[in-house]
């Protein structure tokens, strides 16, 4: 097949280029001819075309691009601006070709951090509502998603929705590096490692690392003083959680900003922390799955349709005295081998980049 992906992000780190470059590669390995489209790209070739950052000029460029290379399948990810060319493509040049779109994050409702409120266009919703009656296939990463977009943009369409989770591979973490890395954030053999890795631009996000933060200061001081909490990422929210963190006065709480070598901070890790309620499906939290790492999260998103309690992880209702008590419960289990393993099969089964992959295939030749 002729598959043409369209995605905001290709070069920047994060989710949706992770999901991506994963289901781009697996499709090349099936001998697929794949073709992306972004304007988040550092360099182009016969297969990669860079588009303008304007809404308009993007639009020409893409109905330009698919007009040149006529795909069999055109699969957009997580912006409606991406979406009218590759309409106008379908209805009026190529009826044949299958049009779906990945919706990846919950609509915005607006922010807690900075009292701003999410005033959404109904006329721009009902256009984007449209443009989804239009799609051949709706994707979503979670059925709690699905009902975002229902709660929030009012979307109807219910026909052609599908849940496909995201993927996940294990990394290769060189140990030997990895034990450097130990030595350099001053980590002690007997010291039980937390781990949380988060965007900091998104309040939801931050509110929730914020809440880690104070349910664990009060653990490492009650508990076990031996245990260190650290944190990875960086972005516009990292001065509220800066100011927690002058508040705990807490040496054990480390936030590390923006890191390259997040899976040798996940191979130190004993316990990994998801605390958002803001996930469609959580990589970080698939990430630690793979590693076969103990995994402590909250209700919200998708995090309890990947979480079971105590079969696969440990999973809380968003609560501060209650995200205390996963934490002790999580360390109670730490050398519990059942949950993690259950995580893994799931991580290398369920979740694999093989199944998810087999999941758009069948998607791309549905009748």
């Amino acid at each position: 097949m002729k598959i043409c992906q369209i995605t905001p992000y290709w070069d920047v780190t994060g989710g949706i280029t992770t999901v991506v470059t994963n289901l781009v590669n697996e499709l090349i390995k099936r001998e697929n001819e794949v073709y992306v489209l972004s304007s988040d790209l550092k360099k182009t070739d016969d297969n990669l075309f860079k588009l303008s950052n304007s809404f308009i000029t993007k639009n020409k460029e893409i109905l330009a691009i698919l007009r040149r290379i006529k795909p069999d399948v055109v699969h957009v990810h997580a912006h409606g601006t991406l979406l009218p060319a590759t309409l106008i493509y379908k209805y009026f040049f190529n009826n044949k070709v299958k049009l779906l779109c990945t919706f990846h994050t919950k609509p915005s409702s607006g922010s807690e951090l900075t009292k701003t409120q999410n005033n959404r266009s109904k006329l721009r919703d009902a256009f984007v509502n449209l443009m989804m009656h239009l799609l051949d296939y709706n994707v979503f990463v979670s059925e709690d998603l699905v009902d975002s977009y229902k709660k929030y943009m009012g979307v109807t369409t219910t026909k052609n929705n599908y849940v496909i989770y995201n993927g996940i591979s294990k990394p290769n973490v060189d140990e030997q590096r990895a034990l450097r890395f130990k030595e350099k954030i001053e980590i002690e053999d007997k010291t039980t490692v937390f781990s949380m890795i988060s965007n900091l631009q998104w309040d939801l996000k931050v509110i929730g690392v914020g809440k880690l933060i104070q349910a664990f200061d009060k653990f490492n001081k009650q508990v076990d003083s031996n245990t260190k909490l650290f944190i990875a990422g960086d972005g516009e929210f990292r001065a509220y959680l800066e100011k927690i963190l002058k508040e705990v006065n807490n040496e054990n709480i480390i936030l590390l900003g923006q890191i390259s070598n997040v899976e040798e901070l996940l191979f130190l890790t004993d316990i990994y922390c998801h605390i958002s309620p803001q996930e469609g499906c959580s990589m970080a939290i698939l990430e630690a799955m793979v590693m076969e790492k103990n995994i402590l999260t909250v209700h919200g998103g998708g995090n309890g349709e990947i979480i079971k309690d105590e079969i696969n992880g440990i999973i809380v209702p968003y609560d501060d005295n209650l995200i205390l008590e996963g934490l002790i419960r999580s360390y109670k289990k730490k050398d519990d081998d059942s949950m993690k393993k259950k995580a893994y099969l799931d991580a290398t089964t369920k979740y694999s980049w093989k199944s998810i992959t087999d999941n758009y295939i069948n998607l791309y030749l549905k009748e």
